[in-house]
């Protein structure tokens, strides 16, 4: 079985950012990926033409957190916007 027996408790995303992993309720305290979780970075990276800026990254997703480049293999956006 790959999913909870009821509602999801929490999400909490990998130290890369790469995986998200939910927990359900008491007794069901397993970790599991949400449904086509794996398809969805594949997804994105495919609609993208770069990794978002660090400028953007600090915008858009949070200061107090390092830059995790999102799909590797693309490039990054300069910090001018222009890229």
């Amino acid at each position: 079985m790959n999913a909870h027996n009821a509602y999801m408790l929490g999400v909490e995303f990998s130290p890369d950012g790469r995986q998200l992993l939910s927990t359900g309720p008491a007794p069901d305290r397993r970790l599991f990926p949400p449904p086509a979780i794996d398809a969805w970075s594949n997804l994105l990276c495919a609609k993208l033409s770069a990794n978002p800026s660090h400028q953007q990254w600090h915008d858009w997703i949070a200061a107090d957190v390092g830059y995790t480049e999102i799909c590797p293999g693309l490039p990054i956006a300069p910090d001018n916007g222009t890229g």
